[in-house]
């Protein structure tokens, strides 16, 4: 099947005010020569697939990076208009019975749809839209069932070239590790999150705000005491604790709520993982 995309700069430019925006990119090593090298596994970037739902029935499953984020004008899209997917055995099966079956096929196909019927996006009142649209069923969260078009809607938000504007709205570019970490650890901390402010340079500003919540920060920093993965990671969070949080459709799945936890793996022994609890939910659509 050939599906016919828009450009992201597009989508950037329809964008309104206190909205956001972040742009993805490739993360250093994905294509020769290319991606910011202070973006690091250890500073929170390129991080893999989790899924707690291995030792916690139920538990989030969040999809990992693709890449990271860009600054404006700098980012990596698709040069082309066109993208192709298609369906294996494992998802269809061979009459359509596999795991999700033709059923699976016709979700997918409708956030495809949704994408393809987006018309004259310069002009696009968001205005309009809700600054949180997910909603949940309920019958589904009880028995730990996600949407596979909301899923598919995020991924294909991805491919456009758009990533987490609520994970980056303050995010870690450089950290100097002292002689006692992390009483005498220093950072440089970066926004990498856009909305169209207006400016006397009439240019697109860092903004703070996502979908009208303001987001501040603080720093998670184990001091290299967990393996390979992270050491040190910002976690925006609103200084308004009602808030609703990360419920921009670039959030990755369970994408909001940073927390170190302690799990054990019956073959390895215990780990850290980081626990989510934004983004696209269990049972929400």
């Amino acid at each position: 099947m050939i599906k016919f995309f828009l450009c992201v700069g597009g989508l950037a430019l329809g964008l309104q005010t206190a909205w956001g925006f972040a742009l993805l990119g490739p993360n250093p090593g994905v294509l020769a020569g290319s991606g910011d090298a202070w973006q690091v596994v250890l500073l929170g970037y390129d991080l893999a697939y989790l899924n707690s739902g291995s030792f916690v029935p139920g538990g989030p499953v969040w999809l990992g990076d693709i890449g990271g984020p860009k600054n404006y004008q700098e980012e990596y899209r698709r040069n082309v208009p066109v993208l192709y997917y298609a369906y294996d055995d494992n998802f269809s099966g061979v009459t359509g019975e596999g795991f999700f079956g033709a059923a699976g096929e016709d979700a997918a196909d409708q956030a495809f749809a949704i994408m393809n019927s987006l018309t004259n996006v310069d002009n696009i009142d968001l205005s309009q839209f809700p600054f949180q649209s997910q909603s949940f069923n309920y019958t589904a969260q009880g028995l730990y069932l996600t949407d596979l078009k909301s899923v598919t809607l995020h991924l294909l938000v991805e491919q456009l070239g758009l990533t987490e504007p609520e994970r980056y709205t303050w995010t870690l570019h450089d950290r100097s590790v002292g002689a006692k970490c992390p009483v005498t650890t220093t950072y440089l901390v970066v926004q990498r999150n856009f909305d169209v402010i207006p400016s006397p340079l009439n240019q697109v500003q860092y903004s703070t705000y996502v979908n009208n919540v303001l987001y501040s920060y603080f720093i998670m920093d184990d001091c290299g005491k967990h393996g390979p993965d992270w050491s040190a990671i910002t976690v925006p969070r609103p200084p308004d604790a009602l808030a609703t949080i990360y419920t921009a459709v670039a959030a990755n799945n369970e994408a909001g709520s940073w927390t170190d936890e302690l799990a054990t793996d019956p073959a390895t022994g215990p780990f850290h993982y980081l626990n989510y609890g934004g983004g696209l939910q269990i049972g929400g659509f």
